[in-house]
């Protein structure tokens, strides 16, 4: 019995890539319906990086706290998306359907050579509303 949970335990890891040290519920929901979506049109999972994770983590909390948006230069071969949306349900699946729907964030959602993926969120106060959800994903 000790074997058999020892090998699906494995096989969930191997399934499910295990989330940055320190992600949110929050970026494990975006990060989930990323994934989705990339499964949906046939591609690999994206796997969470700590590094991408924490500069993706930090630009959104400096995006929010200063009622700023705009993209940061990045090294090359990473590519970001960002977004924001007031609090609500079904905010990540809904994010990601925006970028979906936009052909300049499709192209790094979908992007075939992408392996891993930084996702942060910051919660809060911005730009006059009471909760927004602001996300940056950096992909590598």
């Amino acid at each position: 019995m000790l074997v058999v949970s020892l090998l699906a335990a494995l096989l969930i890891g191997a399934l499910w890539p295990a989330p940055a040290v320190g992600m949110t519920r929050s970026e494990g929901k975006l990060l989930r319906a990323m994934n989705s979506t990339r499964k949906a049109h046939g591609l690999h999972r994206l796997k969470s990086g700590d590094r991408l994770h924490h500069a993706a983590k930090s630009w959104a909390v400096h995006l929010r706290r200063n009622d700023t948006f705009y993209h940061r230069s990045l090294p090359s071969g990473q590519s970001e998306n960002m977004g924001w949306l007031t609090c609500r349900r079904h905010w990540a699946k809904k994010l990601v359907g925006m970028w979906l729907a936009s052909p300049t964030h499709r192209v790094h959602l979908l992007d075939r050579h992408a392996r891993a993926v930084g996702v942060g969120v910051s919660k809060g106060h911005y730009l006059g509303y009471s909760c927004v959800r602001l996300a940056v994903t950096d992909f590598r």
